[in-house]
């Protein structure tokens, strides 16, 4: 059924679907009656293509993890022995996810298709006619606004007059889904926003989304990370590091 499902909503037959699905009783009013699901999928060609390219890499994979599990699992990297729920927001290149996390597991997610990196990019790239590595190079930078406003650069306050539509659509999203889980699943209103992603490191945008929103946000960062130059720092490589994490720990 799940199969079928994805396959409607992708508009194709379920033989070119590769998926798989948890069960997520946290969503359920009457969970023996009724349990909710979660599922992801691709596409068989996409799936067969990077087991392919693992093999000629000189790599054995067994399975497929998915971006939810490796963000939910992250987070515990940086913050162990968390039992609040949490949330973590990626944001990708292309668009944004939004994972409600409990105890390494994912139980609610969202995809935000119109808050990639790329969407904050765009902004920069138009004003300053500047192509998509310039901009990223310019905003990972300069970062947003601090605030006290003797503390910001120039390029700085320029970034946040720039971004300033962006942001707010993002602060609406976010308040959104928060206000929808007070109502429906007040068990898992997160405590924490952990921010990852390609922007997930911009600077101070943990403080910007803090002090617009009921949530704290952090800045995904390993516990044993020292502060070096890196443009985003960790945060781009939150999945990453908790894949490589998982892979030593089969290894001991």
């Amino acid at each position: 059924m799940v199969r079928e499902e994805l396959a409607s909503e992708l508009e194709l037959s379920g033989e070119e679907i590769a998926c798989d699905y948890w069960r997520v009783p946290e969503l359920s009013a009457v969970p023996d009656q009724h349990t909710n699901v979660i599922a992801v999928g691709t596409t068989e060609a996409v799936s067969l293509r990077a087991a392919r390219d693992l093999l000629s890499a000189g790599f054995a994979p067994q399975c497929c993890d998915v971006a939810p599990w490796a963000l939910a699992r992250s987070v515990l990297l940086a913050q162990p022995g968390l039992d609040d729920a949490y949330a973590v927001l990626e944001l990708g290149t292309a668009y944004a996810q939004l994972a409600i996390c409990r105890r390494g597991r994912p139980v609610y997610l969202r995809t935000l298709r119109q808050f990639g990196f790329a969407h904050f990019l765009e902004p920069l790239m138009s004003c300053w006619q500047i192509n998509a590595a310039q901009a990223a190079a310019a905003l990972l930078r300069a970062g947003l606004p601090a605030d006290k406003a003797e503390e910001n650069s120039s390029l700085a306050r320029l970034t946040g007059q720039l971004l300033n539509r962006v942001l707010h659509e993002l602060c609406e999203e976010l308040a959104r889904t928060w206000n929808y889980l007070t109502r429906q699943y007040p068990s898992l209103m997160p405590k924490t926003l952990w921010l990852c992603g390609a922007g997930g490191g911009i600077p101070r945008l943990d403080q910007y989304l803090t002090g617009k929103l009921s949530v704290p946000a952090v800045t995904w960062k390993l516990r044993s990370s020292t502060v070096n130059g890196a443009p985003g720092g960790d945060a781009p490589f939150a999945a990453a590091a908790e894949l490589s994490a998982l892979a030593w720990e089969e290894k001991t």
